[in-house]
This record gives C-alpha cells, sequence and structure tokens, in this order.
C-alpha cells in the first residue's frame, strides 16, 4: 500500500496483477493494470511510489517497473528492474530509489537510471550484515526517512537507527533504539539459525521488521515494526500463515530520547498494511459489518509527539 500526493490510497492486488485506487474517504475510484505480461500488464504488482503525476509500480516476477498516469490510469511505459523480489521502491524528489542491501559494497540504497540500471549506490549496513552476509538471502527488509541532505534508516538486522549523507557511505551517527515490549532485534538468536537452519528456520523471523520511517515533526522520527508471526501449516490450513503485530516508536534525533513503543491498536490477522504520511498513519484491514460480513476498512492515526512521555537514549 502507498499513500498518494492527493491522499488517495493505492493497494496492491496481487491476485488480480492490478492496483486499486481508493479515495480518502473509502470510495474506490479505479485501478490501473491487469493480470498478464504484455505492455502495461502485471504478474505481481509489488510496491509503488510516486513522481510528480505519475505511478511507479515494481512487477518483481517481470523484473520491471510499469509506469501509469495518476489522472488517467493509462500505461505510459516500462523498463527493466531486475531487483530482489519485494523489493521497496520509492522517489525522492526526481530520482527513483530502491531499498537493497548490496552484498558487494554494503549500501542500503541503490538509485536507478530512468532505463532501471543502478546509477549509484549509498547509505551503510549493520555490521551484523558485514558479518553475517548470508543473511541477506532471507532478511532484507528496511525503511528509509530522508530530509534535505540526510537519510536514516532502520534495519531488520539492527536495533539502531543509522544516519549519513545523501550520495555518501560513511556513517555520520548511530542511535541504539531500547525495547520495551516489541521484539527488537536479537543478534544471538539470528545466529542460531546458521547454527542449525533445519530446526530453527522458523527463528529467522523472530524480530521486529522495519515498515515505515518518516519524520512527523522537525528532529523526530517515526518508526513503525512488526513483530511476525508464522503459523506452520496444518490440515486445515495448508499454505500455513503470516500475521504480524504492530508498533511505533517515537525517537528525537537531536534531543537523544525515544518515547517508548506503543502497540497499534490495528487487527494483526490478516495482516493489514500500513504507511505513514506526515503526522498520519494510514491503515488499511479487515473489518466486520454489523451482519457479521467482511469488509475493509481504511482508518487514519493522528501521530502527536506532545503526548509522548519521553525517556533518554
Amino acid at each position: 500500500m502507498a499513500v498518494g500526493p492527493k491522499g488517495d490510497v493505492f493497494v496492491s492486488d496481487l491476485a488480480e496483477g492490478r492496483v486499486i485506487q481508493i479515495a480518502a474517504n473509502g470510495n474506490v475510484i479505479g485501478t490501473f493494470s491487469r493480470k498478464g505480461k504484455g505492455p502495461g500488464e502485471l504478474t505481481t504488482a509489488g510496491s509503488m511510489t510516486f513522481m510528480g503525476d505519475s505511478l511507479f509500480v515494481f512487477d518483481y516476477n517481470q523484473a520491471r517497473i510499469s509506469v501509469f498516469q495518476i489522472a488517467t490510469r493509462k500505461f505510459i511505459r516500462s523498463f527493466t528492474a531486475t531487483l530482489p523480489p519485494f523489493t521497496q521502491v520509492s522517489a525522492v524528489e526526481s530520482e527513483l530509489i530502491a531499498l537493497t542491501t548490496d552484498s558487494r559494497t554494503y549500501t542500503s540504497v541503490a538509485v536507478l537510471s530512468s532505463s532501471g540500471s543502478i546509477a549509484r549506490t549509498e547509505g551503510v549496513t549493520p555490521q551484523f550484515v558485514k558479518k553475517n552476509p548470508r543473511f541477506l538471502e532471507a532478511l532484507n527488509q528496511s525503511a528509509v526517512a530522508f530530509r534535505g541532505n540526510e537519510v536514516w534508516s532502520a534495519s531488520e538486522h539492527s536495533q539502531s537507527l543509522y544516519n549519513w549523507k545523501r550520495g555518501s557511505t560513511v556513517l555520520t551517527q548511530e542511535l541504539k533504539i531500547p525495547v520495551m515490549w516489541r521484539r527488537g532485534v536479537d543478534e544471538g538468536v539470528l545466529l542460531k539459525v546458521l547454527q542449525d537452519s533445519e530446526k530453527n528456520a522458523l527463528l529467522v523471523y523472530d524480530h521486529s521488521s522495519p515498515v515505515a520511517l518518516r519524520f512527523v515533526a522537525p528532529d523526530i522520527l517515526a518508526l513503525v515494526t512488526m513483530d511476525p508471526r508464522i503459523v506452520p501449516p496444518t490440515a486445515g490450513m495448508p499454505n500455513g500463515k503470516f500475521t504480524g503485530q504492530h508498533h511505533v516508536t517515537l525517537v528525537d534525533i537531536k534531543g537523544k530520547r525515544v518515547c517508548p513503543e506503543a502497540k497499534l491498536p490495528i487487527v494483526d490477522d490478516p495482516l493489514p498494511k500500513v504507511d505513514l504520511v506526515g503526522d498520519v498513519l494510514v491503515v488499511l484491514q479487515q473489518a466486520s459489518l454489523k451482519s457479521g460480513d467482511a469488509a475493509t476498512a481504511l482508518r487514519r492515526f493522528k501521530i502527536d509527539p506532545k503526548r509522548c512521555t519521553w525517556k533518554p537514549l
């Protein structure tokens, strides 16, 4: 899910190979694309971003990004983008970026050219990744926040937030974020997977994964994390189930203080979609009508740092 420049919500429909556009009031405005491999068609409508009046959709099965005009929902063009599956794409001013860790350079952001090739890389990665690069095959989730010439990032390999200057690969600042109720990241638990991958395979998900990172006020970052839960396949549920509990933590990067994580009052099964826009948290989740029938709810939460009980880092 991604929130557009005018507040509309855009949702990837993997089953139908399309993107659904929903107005701020919850009404469905229309759809982009359809299932297929032809021009303007999608097989896996993955992450999305916006640049100007265009919607960019990453189709990871076809390793390409398709571009649509938002106003008309018409297909404009597509270009090859050889990126790992489920890579998050985003736009920063006039640049298209991909959040993916390069195991050769240990950078965390790839800036894409207009043809989809990687023009350059930037950013930093946790020391744990450099010591244990095998985890990049299974864990590559990150979130970034841009503000002028500075970038902050969160990784599912670390308990810290990392800061660097745009275009740089040098760490400027690291802030270790405490854990109270969410799982956080325990390097010892992750290393157990290397010791016995067959026995401890599910432990690779036993940590907090970053979902979104944004500035919600001057010098204050909001970090949304998810604690995944994997339900193994059973006779009644042959494909198993993936759910997750979400928390939000506020970090004052200038005052070096933290507002400990709060559990979001949203469902965790089925897994909701979450995005941050300014100081508003947007959630798409399953709900129930008075009749008992299943429905979809679009919810918004205001994040107010003034209501926090701050603790020093």
